[in-house]
């Protein structure tokens, strides 16, 4: 194939966008004629998708070259559904995202999913995208997979304390427990349980966050009993608190009291009266502040000293 035709090629390539590139390639993989599907990097594609048409029209025994690209073109535009489908992806909610990636994942669409795992690791969206594009199923199809994709997000999603605003996830042991909690009730049933939903345990790219969240979302039940689970949930996640810091907070909250008043709670203070405890040999707080006290004393009050 000349390279006046490999120039129009990649010219119309670079204007059609990234979906279209994407799907060009792909095609280009499914007929045996590319191989490398993983660089996000379109210059590369683009070289990807030029030699694997020049293979292509070298295995065809000189078939006309316009012909072939049409052809491929074609083939490409068939798998495309226009862009307004998929705006109501949001960009920021990687909470849709991940509830969009489980469902298309339990459809089990024609594509190969081990392509699509370093691109969901780090661009859930991205991936559902993909995956769609990639489907060999009719535009109608693909259209009413999306439609169900959104009607099932807001119906599973409208319901008081969707937000889960209390569970931090910069909090990674608060997360870790969370989470537990779900993998070791999510299962029971006994007299005077409460439902809990069970963990999706298959998808091991999700970190505690979003997997605990992704595990409630897609669970198919009624509002009113997602929002008792999520309560009790709440509810114990204030006694979970890390050892560390637990540790800290008990610190912080010693007091010394001497006749059930407090007399030191300041962590400064505490410190300076356990090195004076250590240095005297004292048994216990009350009896170092009760020598400190008496020498204060008969050093103010010489005369009323015994």
């Amino acid at each position: 194939m000349n390279e006046e035709h490999l120039t129009k090629l990649a010219k119309l390539l670079d204007k059609k966008g990234k979906r279209f590139l994407d799907s060009f390639l792909w095609t280009l993989h499914c007929d045996g004629y590319a191989t490398d599907l993983f660089s996000i990097n379109s210059k590369k594609q683009i070289e990807q998708c030029l030699s694997g048409v020049n293979t292509e029209f070298n295995a065809s025994g000189g078939e006309d070259k316009r012909v072939l690209i049409n052809q491929r073109i074609n083939k490409c535009e068939s798998l495309l559904i226009d862009d307004s489908y998929l705006d109501w992806l949001d960009l920021k909610n990687k909470r849709l995202h991940n509830f969009a990636w489980q469902h298309i994942n339990e459809k089990k669409l024609n594509y190969d999913i081990t392509m699509l795992k370093s691109v969901g690791s780090s661009d859930v969206r991205a991936a559902c995208i993909k995956a769609i594009d990639r489907a060999h199923i009719h535009h109608e199809k693909k259209r009413n997979l999306i439609l169900d994709i959104k009607n099932l997000w807001r119906i599973r999603s409208d319901y008081k304390g969707f937000e889960c605003s209390w569970l931090d996830k910069n909090n990674r042991y608060q997360c870790k427990k969370v989470l537990e909690f779900l993998f070791i009730f999510g299962r029971e049933s006994r007299p005077g349980s409460y439902f809990r939903p069970c963990l999706l345990n298959h998808n091991a790219q999700l970190d505690d966050y979003h997997m605990f969240l992704l595990s409630v979302d897609y669970c198919h039940v009624d509002p009113g009993t997602k929002e008792l689970f999520l309560k009790k949930v709440k509810d114990a996640a204030r006694k979970w608190v890390h050892p560390n810091e637990a540790e800290k907070r008990k610190k912080k909250k010693r007091a010394v009291k001497v006749k059930g008043h407090v007399i030191v709670s300041k962590s400064g203070l505490i410190k300076k009266l356990d090195a004076i405890q250590n240095k005297t040999d004292r048994l216990s707080a009350t009896e170092t502040l009760e020598m400190l006290i008496n020498e204060k004393y008969a050093e103010l009050f010489p005369d009323m000293t015994e």
